[in-house]
């Protein structure tokens, strides 16, 4: 009688997965933020989902193309949601289009998005001047030189009255509802203003943009239709 063997052979297949970036952007799919767009004048937050990673962590790199030396952002990831990652890319330009590139360990894959930063801080007005004009005193000034965005709105503070913040984006210059009173000192404090992503207001510094118009009594009458530039004087209390 013959014998048969029976010859199995166990194959043994290892299934491997590679790292698969699901999700890069600067949105975050997070409850406690209160507005899940985090896009702001001076820093970007970017958001990650990663998945499959070849290790019990998974390791990812933002490239930006930033001017400052250190262009690469390593991502951090959460401990309650391993696969969920963000990225802070800080230091930038105020309204300026930038790109950012995310890899992970494991994967060829890349994604790249383009992202414009929120609207900043705006510099001073420009160019802001005085003259007295039929008894009464005109303020005119120059849209700012860093505008960092659409300027909204100009804000005028005179003396110690109420802000006058309803200026149009397009008019440059503000008259006096009262005559002039010679030998009186106004100071004047004029800002430019933008409305960011968060719908708040944000303005130039005030300090910078004073003026100070103080009139002798003894003035006469061609210097008082002159036109006089107080932007570099300091104001005192």
């Amino acid at each position: 009688m013959q014998q048969r063997q029976l010859i199995i052979f166990v194959l043994f297949i290892t299934i491997t997965y590679a790292t698969q970036i699901n999700y890069f952007d600067a949105q975050a799919d997070v409850q406690f933020l209160p507005d899940p767009i985090t896009i702001f004048a001076n820093l970007i937050q970017l958001w990650t989902d990663v998945t499959d990673c070849p290790s019990s962590a998974c390791t990812c790199q933002v490239k930006a193309n930033v001017t400052s030396d250190n262009d690469i952002y390593p991502v951090k990831f959460s401990s309650e949601k391993p696969n969920i990652g963000s990225a802070d890319i800080d230091d930038l330009q105020p309204n300026t289009l930038y790109s950012f590139t995310i890899s992970c360990i494991g994967t060829t894959q890349i994604i790249t998005r383009y992202i414009r930063t929120g609207y900043g801080h705006p510099s001073k007005p420009h160019n802001i001047t005085i003259i007295l004009n039929s008894k009464r005193l005109k303020l005119s000034w120059l849209p700012p030189l860093l505008p960092a965005g659409p300027i909204n709105n100009y804000r005028l503070t005179i003396d110690q009255q109420p802000i006058i913040d309803n200026i149009p984006k397009n008019q440059f210059s503000y008259d006096m509802t009262e005559d002039y009173i010679y030998g009186q000192t106004h100071i004047f404090f004029l800002q430019a203003c933008n409305i960011n992503r968060q719908n708040h207001s944000i303005c130039s510094n005030p300090n910078d943009g004073n003026v100070i118009f103080p009139m002798p009594i003894t003035t006469t009458l061609s210097q008082e239709a002159s036109k006089l530039n107080f932007l570099k004087f300091p104001v005192k209390f």
